[in-house]
């Protein structure tokens, strides 16, 4: 009797809505509505399973000032899940979105059992507070998941506007616990997408390789198809390439989406493929080259996607100066290339001069 009394009053005293410190990870028990401070926002999360995996406690939040200048927020629609007191609740494995227009200021997490029940009026394994965002947002992106006591964050100049926790099992599409982030302007954040010519080996005589296309994924979450579409997404709308000497250019909308349809397949692929192809450019030393397409989400994630075309060229200090599909036809070397198709810092031959000597 005395240690169910002492464990109801434990939870009631845990279950209270406590306000945490500003711009630092504060700690809780299963089963405490925490709530970030006035004008401020959760940006991070940490959330456990059965154990207190968030360094001693089952969950963990990060809060930070508004990132940006407040305008409007858009309109208030109805919210998925239940909602009491501000507060929406759910069972494990329940992607919570905030409606239209908030961001979370506050949640709720829990252990072995459905411990969220204060704010809930019945027991819910995850709960979100949500409240109206200073200015206008962007759309919500799911973050990777998360194993349990994992601490994920949103990428800079977001805020969390979801979240999806799990019980004892990974019940997140995989993982203990998943973010929404939504964007603190319109634009969404995109996917860093850089294309450019990766040597591979000079070949001198009958030569034979192997090649790899495709694209070796190690992270779970870059082996999905929403981060398939959402590099698809960025790369239609900001294809970056590297050029000679280190310089980069982002193209022009047309090409970018003319090279996003020429090797969107490279990095939506999990697998990759290895051709062996034989070559023989006599005994004249020839550089070979492929043109690779580097990713990079807005957590970290770097993915390589290795294409099937390729380049060669005398060297490896004359690289080519083409975008792929852009040499002239009488250009073996990739030294000369159609209108528009030059990688920035390559210039077309210009034409001899002669000078009339004659006085």
């Amino acid at each position: 009797m005395k240690q169910s009394l002492k464990m109801m009053l434990f939870t009631l005293l845990f279950a209270s809505s406590n306000i945490v410190s500003a711009q630092q990870w504060t700690q809780h028990w299963f089963g405490s509505f925490a709530q970030c401070p006035a004008n401020e926002y959760i940006t991070g999360v940490c959330s456990s399973g059965m154990n207190a995996d968030c360094n001693g406690q089952y969950t963990a939040e990060k809060c930070e000032p508004w990132p940006v200048a407040a305008t409007q927020s858009t309109a208030y629609t109805p919210p998925m899940g239940k909602e009491i007191n501000g507060w929406m609740c759910a069972w494990f494995g329940t992607l919570l979105e905030c409606p239209a227009g908030q961001v979370m200021t506050g949640m709720c997490g829990s252990g072995h059992n459905a411990d969220c029940t204060a704010y809930c009026g019945s027991p819910n394994y995850s709960a979100i507070k949500c409240e109206a965002a200073p200015s206008n947002i962007g759309a919500v992106r799911w973050t990777q998941p998360y194993g349990h006591g994992g601490y994920g964050t949103c990428a800079a100049g977001e805020v969390a506007c979801g979240l999806c926790q799990s019980g004892m099992d990974n019940n997140c599409q995989g993982g203990s616990f998943r973010i929404g982030c939504c964007s603190t302007s319109t634009k969404a954040p995109t996917f860093k997408v850089t294309g450019y010519w990766q040597p591979l080996q000079q070949l001198s005589g009958p030569t034979t390789i192997a090649l790899t296309e495709g694209a070796t994924k190690t992270n779970q979450y870059t082996r999905t198809a929403e981060w398939s579409n959402a590099v698809t997404a960025s790369a239609s709308a900001d294809f970056n390439v590297e050029g000679i000497g280190g310089l980069s250019l982002k193209l022009d909308s047309t090409t970018s989406r003319k090279l996003t349809n020429s090797y969107q397949n490279t990095w939506s692929t999990t697998t990759t493929t290895t051709i062996t192809r034989n070559y023989d450019f006599g005994y004249q030393p020839t550089e070979l080259w492929q043109w690779w397409t580097e990713i990079i989400d807005p957590e970290g994630n770097r993915v390589i996607a290795k294409s099937a075309d390729l380049a060669h060229t005398p060297n490896k200090t004359m690289p080519p100066k083409c975008l792929p599909g852009y040499a002239a036809m009488n250009s073996t070397d990739f030294q000369t290339c159609t209108s528009g198709g030059y990688l920035p810092g390559a210039f077309p031959p210009q034409p001899i001069v002669r000078k009339n000597l004659r006085g």
